[in-house]
């Protein structure tokens, strides 16, 4: 069973600034009720029938020319049904002027079939000018995303057999961002969903081999122990700037061909990339040197990957599992 984790549910209120907000928000819990955990069904293709999804993190430079016009004609190739857009959509700071100058002139046409999910400091932490480009702020007339994206929200959605899941880890680090809640929301949507199929997604890494930059993020812990527990198929991340495939695991970082999370890191989307310091245990494929996307081909009861190189070095990681 192969699950996307995607942050679904009802509005999770932010008195954070639009334009500027801190790493860490001042004062305590400023959300106003609990989220809800009813997942939201969207149109597209129908129970029984396969679909193909691409799915990358780390897009787009200041430059309008910037890599990410390559990785936007690599989805033009594949022609999606959806995108998953794993965070950190425009650098440094992803207001609405900025993703307006660069890219929305690229990634924008893809704007009705992306499922966003926020990365942290680049994303305004999912807040202000971030959160109106996805409602209707394209300044080139691209429309909105197929679900109506809130303030530092989690947030899931059905497609044909499979129940996507978007997880906003910038909320383990916001004083006006409850992670409990978020983790009792992810609780009981993982509860009531009946999909084999289930594929979950978010920015920072807990599975990932170590940079310069960053190393895994163990914070997400509780999430991690959710959609091993409900039997999630698939986890996809970004925020490290490179590509890399899991064995499926556990938890602990035991392989678990049978029972385990499958995760990727896509962080491939345009912005410079990182080099590897070290090896995570379960590593199975890996480059830090060619842009591209993830191709996910998804069929009521398993999934097929490729990644896809827009520019850079040749590289090849492809196969299939069945889900749980």
């Amino acid at each position: 069973m192969v699950a996307v984790i995607l942050a679904a549910g009802s509005v999770l209120a932010s008195s954070c600034s639009a334009e500027e907000p801190s790493g860490r928000a001042s004062g305590g819990d400023r959300t106003s009720s609990s989220p809800s955990a009813q997942a939201t069904t969207t149109s597209g293709p129908s129970r029984g029938k396969g679909f193909v999804v691409a799915a990358v993190g780390d897009i787009a430079s200041p430059s309008e020319n910037g890599r990410q016009v390559a990785t936007a004609r690599a989805v033009d190739d594949i022609d999606p049904d959806l995108v998953l857009g794993l965070g950190d959509f425009q650098y440094q700071r992803g207001n609405l002027r900025a993703l307006n100058n660069s890219y929305d002139r690229s990634w924008g046409r893809f704007i009705s079939r992306t499922y966003p999910i926020n990365g942290t400091s680049h994303d305004l932490y999912g807040t202000g000018g971030y959160v109106d480009y996805w409602n209707g702020g394209s300044a080139g007339g691209h429309g909105t995303t197929p679900i109506r994206q809130e303030q530092q929200w989690s947030y899931s959605f059905d497609i044909g057999d499979w129940h996507f899941i978007a997880l906003n880890t910038s909320c383990w680090q916001r004083d006006d961002c409850d992670p409990d809640r978020w983790t009792q929301w992810l609780r009981d949507d993982l509860g009531r969903s009946h999909a084999r199929c289930t594929i979950a997604y978010m920015h920072e890494p807990y599975w990932t081999s170590p940079t310069d930059e960053h190393d895994r993020d163990t914070s997400t812990r509780p999430w991690i122990d959710l959609l091993f527990e409900h039997g999630v198929d698939v986890l996809l991340q970004a925020h490290n700037h490179n590509y890399e495939r899991f064995a499926p695991q556990t938890p602990g970082d035991e392989r678990d061909d049978d029972a385990g999370v499958q995760a990727f890191v896509v962080g491939t989307g345009g912005i410079g990339l990182y080099e590897f310091k070290g090896t995570a245990a379960n590593s199975e494929a890996r480059q830090d040197e060619s842009y591209g996307v993830l191709r996910l081909d998804l069929s009521p009861t398993s999934y097929r990957w490729r990644f896809v190189v827009s520019d850079g070095k040749e590289f090849s990681d492809e196969g299939e599992r069945p889900c749980h």
